[in-house]
């Protein structure tokens, strides 16, 4: 049997070392794993020895190579306690509107790892109702009201932030006039039951306003807990996978949140 020169034995293992330390390799920074996460998911190597070794928790039960067409990069991240952060990721499906993922990570001895994802579940009959009403000839003022207001909630947090500025005067006009109602008024929903009010929530298709989170809370829409809306608060809540999946600062006290 031949056996491979001592020079070219030596220079097998220290390749073989090298692709195992990369394989394994430590990821230094929340940003760091979530993009290596990509990166691997972008190939379909999830369940490769390194795919598996950069998740933990609930991520760890995923057994698929990928978890779809994603980016090779995180959107935006955010610090949400001490060895705890939440990237979000932009996803483009090829048959479909894009959608904000928001990925949890969590930092271990062995660096940073990707621990669960959430995204504001809604179920296919939303997108359903969409199509269907945007291919009457026709519609009901009822249904054009639902129509923008289920447009508004499938919205990405960019096309949000954007349609936040450009509506924010009339958004500022109705919180003063929710101010202005008796203390503990309660939420306001846009079934005209206050006159004025309920008129302009549905003039900006949202679905209620209310005093909460130590502030004032818009709700555009949702199904049951999965919903989205805007606050304004001087003391966000805290994001987790259970309850706000995402917040993120728009202006002057305002943000907008995500639930699930």
């Amino acid at each position: 049997m031949m056996r491979p020169s001592t020079g070219l034995a030596t220079l097998v293992l220290t390749v073989g070392l090298a692709w195992s330390s990369a394989a394994y390799a430590q990821q230094a920074t929340a940003a760091a794993a979530i993009d290596r996460f990509l990166v691997l998911n972008a190939t379909d190597q999830l369940q490769s020895a390194e795919g598996r070794d950069l998740r933990t928790g609930e991520a760890s039960e995923w057994n698929v190579p990928a978890t779809g067409p994603l980016p090779d990069r995180h959107d935006r991240l955010v610090a949400i306690g001490e060895g705890h952060a939440v990237a979000r990721v932009l996803a483009r499906p090829p048959e479909g509107d894009p959608i904000d993922l928001y990925f949890y990570l969590k930092e271990a001895e062995q660096g940073w790892r990707v621990s669960a994802m959430r995204t504001l579940a809604l179920p296919p009959f939303v997108y359903m109702m969409i199509d269907q009403l945007e291919a009457q000839t026709s519609r009901s003022p009822d249904e054009d009201r639902i129509l923008e207001n289920v447009r508004l909630v499938t919205l990405t947090d960019a096309a949000l932030r954007h349609w936040f500025d450009e509506n924010r005067q009339a958004i500022d006009s109705l919180v003063e006039a929710y101010e202005r109602l008796p203390s503990g008024s309660g939420a306001v929903r846009d079934d005209g039951a206050t006159p004025g009010i309920s008129a302009a929530l549905a003039a900006l298709h949202l679905t209620q306003i209310s005093a909460a989170e130590g502030g004032i809370v818009l709700v555009i829409g949702g199904v049951m807990d999965n919903s989205v809306g805007l606050m304004r608060t001087a003391s966000p809540p805290p994001m987790s996978p259970s309850e706000y999946i995402w917040v993120e600062p728009l202006a002057d006290g305002w943000f907008l949140f995500r639930t699930t």
